[in-house]
């Protein structure tokens, strides 16, 4: 009888009386070093439980930023080899970028109330994504097209640069991802380093859902 028996989701009033689930968290806590002065600070601090809510909603604090979608086909992911033959990269230390249709859009890891990150904690919040973003193939495809959309060319006349950090390659001293910037009033594919600032002019290349 009892496992035919179908429990009702737990609506936000109620919240807080599973005291199992409250207990969890708190170990899981202590197994990272936040202890009783982490949580008085999350108790009693509105806007650092706002933030800590908007990175755990957003996975990372990939949050949509700009109204435009536009439609990429399935691309295959570059080999080192062929990178090479262009560009002085070493190794390729991650490709996550998808390989199937995909509806481009862009995205940005900023918080609300951030205007830049330093490049270490830029780092750190990009190497949380998943395949959501977009990579090499997909920068590549956009600046032999972006003719096409006119939405995109006027983001880029705005001095919006784009980062395509699906794909993260290496030289002798540092990591980079593809980015899309302006030149000459065109987009041009550049490779951008991790460790530099990220700031509002910058966007991350997402993919919003998977394309028909």
């Amino acid at each position: 009888m009892q496992d035919c028996m179908v429990r009702r989701p737990m609506d936000d009033r109620e919240f807080g009386k599973d005291h199992g689930l409250v207990h969890e968290a708190i170990v899981t806590g202590r197994s990272v070093g936040a202890g009783k002065a982490f949580w008085a600070r999350l108790a009693h601090n509105a806007a650092l439980f706002r933030k800590v809510k908007d990175f755990v909603d957003s996975t990372g604090v990939l949050r949509n930023v700009e109204e435009i979608k536009i439609q990429i086909p399935a691309l295959h992911r570059p080999m080192l080899g062929e990178l090479q033959a262009h560009y002085w990269i070493r190794s390729i230390r991650r490709d996550i970028s998808r390989t199937g249709a995909a509806i481009f859009s862009l995205a940005t890891v900023l918080f609300s109330d951030e205007d830049f990150l330093d490049g270490r904690e830029f780092r750190s919040r990009i190497m949380w994504q998943s395949n959501a973003v977009l990579g090499f193939q997909h920068a590549y495809w956009l600046m032999i097209c972006h003719n096409e959309f006119p939405e995109l060319r006027s983001l880029i006349l705005q001095d919006i640069q784009i980062l395509f950090p699906g794909l993260i390659v290496t030289d002798d001293n540092d990591e980079f991802c593809p980015i899309l910037v302006k030149n000459c009033g065109i987009l041009k594919l550049m490779w951008r380093p991790l460790s530099e600032n990220f700031d509002a002019k910058k966007r991350i290349a997402v993919a919003v859902k998977k394309a028909v």
